[in-house]
């Protein structure tokens, strides 16, 4: 693949679509639906931008903010949940009042060299139960990095420092540089 600069990255939400229709080889009814479904995802802030918005134009979403995109569209597709893909959007996302939480990072900027072009990139979506033997909630960890760093050799059943009781219950791999790539390279192909 092609070296670019990250800033060099824009493209719509038409376009962004269409790219992922051509490389899934869908219909131009699927493509249709496929943007459909896409805008909707957009009016529920599912797929997000740091680009300022101006009135009257359409939005053009940088390059971190087309892997989220392909992300989050992909996530839809294969069956996944509007829960799933807010709460990889808050861990993995720093902008946006309601994409700020005091431990989310700003995943997809730091990696996206290396989602194009470095080693295979992934998202790590837990869904854990706590328990104090007395009462119980789930939560959720996310994670992106390189697949040594996503901790899958972790005990999935173990003790925290308070005494609770860690379980995962559910892990979901997202390869990102895997989806992001054919995408990024029918959007951007230079010839």
């Amino acid at each position: 693949m092609p070296e670019f600069n990250m800033t060099e990255y824009a493209a719509t939400l038409r376009q962004i679509t269409d790219a992922i229709a051509a490389f899934r080889g869908l219909s131009d009814a699927d493509k249709e639906r496929l943007y459909s479904r896409a805008r909707t995802m957009r009016d529920r802030g599912l797929i997000n931008t740091a680009s300022p918005k101006a009135q009257g134009r359409e939005i053009r979403y940088s390059g971190p903010d087309i892997a989220a995109a392909v992300v989050a569209i992909t996530i839809s597709l294969n069956g996944g949940s509007t829960g799933q893909i807010e709460a990889i959007n808050m861990r993995l996302r720093k902008f946006g009042a309601d994409y700020t939480t005091t431990d989310s990072i700003p995943a997809y900027e730091e990696n996206f060299e290396a989602i194009l072009s470095g080693p295979q990139i992934f998202i790590r979506f837990d869904m854990v139960l706590l328990s104090d033997g007395e009462s119980s909630f789930s939560q959720t960890d996310t994670k992106m990095g390189v697949f040594e760093d996503l901790g899958l050799a972790d005990s999935f059943d173990s003790v925290d420092s308070f005494g609770h009781r860690r379980i995962v219950t559910q892990s979901n791999l997202f390869p990102v540089s895997s989806l992001v790539r054919p995408v990024i390279a029918t959007l951007f192909s230079k010839g």
